[in-house]
């Protein structure tokens, strides 16, 4: 039961838009989204919230059932619905919210211009050689990695450079530990636009058919009526 729910940010919202949607999360949530004091952060911010709620109700979950805790690293998860994984990104103009009863990760990354060799510590010799020195190939890396770390639910407790990630045909991959392939996990990676690579990494298979592409007006009322 892998859903994936994405949706492209507006940065024009008004004012009166925005009050409305910080009344659809908890005021956990929204004193979190408010530390952010530059106005598209906390659009980011606020955005996956109402986002998570929306895909946690279409996937029968009431909003008043949500109570979240978090592992011994860090990892949020549900307490009264422990069958149902979640995980949440945001960056540039997308956030993102995978639902699934597997461990499930996923990561978007904006891709801006970086120097590559700023990162090759934390890269395994194969990935080095997979990249090319080639940006695109470097997020495609970096998203699968971070997805599955994030899966995991190990965060910054799980070096970058222990495990390795191997793409394979289009948009898949694998990953290694010390040489050993990783088989049940499974991995998905595309470019949502030309500045934006997204990986996610399940326990279950990953196609295009999970996937669920919002537009923001829509979102909007939708959001309001199930929030």
């Amino acid at each position: 039961m892998l859903n994936v729910y994405f949706l492209k940010l507006d940065f024009n919202i008004s004012d009166r838009d925005l009050l409305i949607l910080e009344k659809t999360i908890s005021p956990q949530r929204l004193k979190y989204a408010k530390q952010y004091h530059k106005k598209q952060d906390f659009i980011r911010s606020l955005l996956s919230s109402v986002l998570f709620y929306y895909a946690l109700n279409k996937n029968g979950i009431d909003k008043k059932d949500i109570i979240i805790e978090k592992s011994l690293r860090g990892k949020p998860f549900l307490k009264n619905s422990k069958n149902i994984d979640f995980n949440i990104t945001h960056s540039g103009h997308w956030v993102a919210c995978a639902i699934d009863v597997n461990d499930v990760g996923i990561d978007i990354e904006y891709m801006k211009d970086i120097n590559l060799t700023d990162f090759e510590e934390i890269l395994t010799t194969k990935e080095i050689s997979y990249i090319n020195n080639k940006q695109e190939n470097f997020y495609q890396i970096w998203t699968l990695k971070e997805s599955y770390i994030k899966a995991l639910g190990t965060g910054i407790y799980h070096s970058l450079s222990s495990f390795s990630i191997e793409p394979y045909s289009n948009h898949y991959a694998k990953v290694f530990q010390d040489g050993s392939c990783e088989k049940q996990w499974h991995f998905y990676n595309f470019n949502l636009d030309e500045k934006h690579s997204c990986s996610i990494c399940s326990q279950a298979k990953i196609t295009k058919e999970h996937f669920n592409f919002l537009e923001y007006k829509s979102f909007y009322q939708l959001a309001i009526l199930s929030c």
